[in-house]
């Protein structure tokens, strides 16, 4: 029982969750706006002054407010996209146990309840919806590749800078290593030259010098951009958060009304008679077996009949069940 009364207090909570909800996500969507604006219009800026000035870079601080632009649409369209998925799980909850709670009253033989779910749909344009998740995909997705190449540029400078000094190294310690291995073969070789003496011990200090020094790590080079794997991530999540193009708005209100109580007994399941006279079964018996079965089932409402069992005897007046 404790869940029968419990079901409906789920139902209300989610209401009134799913209306909170709805609100945030109209204050997000023109604030989402108003930043994007914000950010083209800076940009027209930035090329108008590198024009004038004749600079082909932009400056640092003009840098910072872009990234700053970019960072709040990112964590805008975050809390959109959460806010949605949230919408979306709660509609699809707040149905799912409205059904578990019809079923469970009938199976716990209740006729009436004092709750009632008011459902009203707000149908939409599929082709226009269709239409606004593409073009926001497509301009999320162009500015995530943006983003990943300003990155994946700026890794490839670094990588460009290590892979030189780890190539220099591995240079110079493989000459210092040749060197080593000579002068090891040419051990019992007497010079006689003072000065080519000094130079060669000065240069075997210098190998051994570049011969323990720590090696450079080999640096890995920065992955390539993925751009299908980018796109197909992107639309799972838009899948995941959003509601299919088509589907129509939800409204949920859960309205308490006073209902009147049914009696227990007039709750429980009675087998039923049917009598007919003899007469009537001659004359068109299938057919008033069926109304009177409809009839039963109607009588009843939602209480569920075991069965109904209808049999006719010759020597009988009437059918019994």
């Amino acid at each position: 029982m404790s869940s029968l009364f419990l079901k409906p207090f789920i139902v209300s909570c989610s209401t009134t969750s799913l209306v909170r909800l709805t609100e945030i996500l109209l204050q997000i969507k023109p604030q989402l706006n108003a930043l994007k604006s914000a950010m083209t219009n800076f940009r027209g800026e930035m090329a108008s002054q590198s024009v004038d000035l004749d600079e082909n870079k932009p400056s640092q601080t003009d840098l910072a407010r872009l990234n700053s632009y970019k960072n709040e649409i990112k964590l805008t369209r975050q809390l959109r996209d959460n806010e949605m998925f949230l919408k979306k799980n709660l509609t699809e909850k707040i149905l799912i146990t409205w059904k578990e709670l019809k079923d469970l009253r009938i199976k716990q033989n209740y006729r009436n309840t004092e709750y009632k779910l008011i459902i009203k749909k707000q149908n939409v344009n599929k082709s226009k919806e269709e239409k606004k998740v593409e073009r926001e995909l497509k301009e999320e997705f162009d500015e995530i590749i943006s983003e990943k190449k300003e990155i994946y540029d700026q890794e490839m400078v670094e990588y460009s800078q290590k892979y030189r000094m780890w190539k220099y190294q591995k240079n110079r310690k493989q000459g210092a290593l040749e060197r080593q291995e000579k002068r090891q073969n040419n051990k019992e070789t007497v010079n006689h030259d003072l000065t080519a003496l000094v130079q060669e011990k000065e240069q075997e200090e210098k190998d051994i010098e570049i011969l323990n020094e720590p090696d450079h790590p080999e640096p890995a080079k920065p992955q390539e951009i993925n751009e299908e794997q980018i796109f197909e991530s992107l639309q799972k999540h838009y899948n995941e958060c959003r509601k299919a193009p088509g589907d129509p708005i939800l409204y949920f209100e859960l309205v308490e009304e006073p209902a009147m109580i049914t009696s227990t007994h007039e709750c429980l399941d009675h087998k039923i008679k049917v009598y007919l006279t003899s007469t009537s079964l001659k004359s068109n018996r299938h057919t008033i077996l069926k109304n009177t079965f409809n009839a039963v089932l109607f009588y009843r409402n939602q209480i569920l009949v075991e069965k109904i069992f209808l049999s006719v005897q010759k020597s009988d007046l009437g059918v019994r069940s």
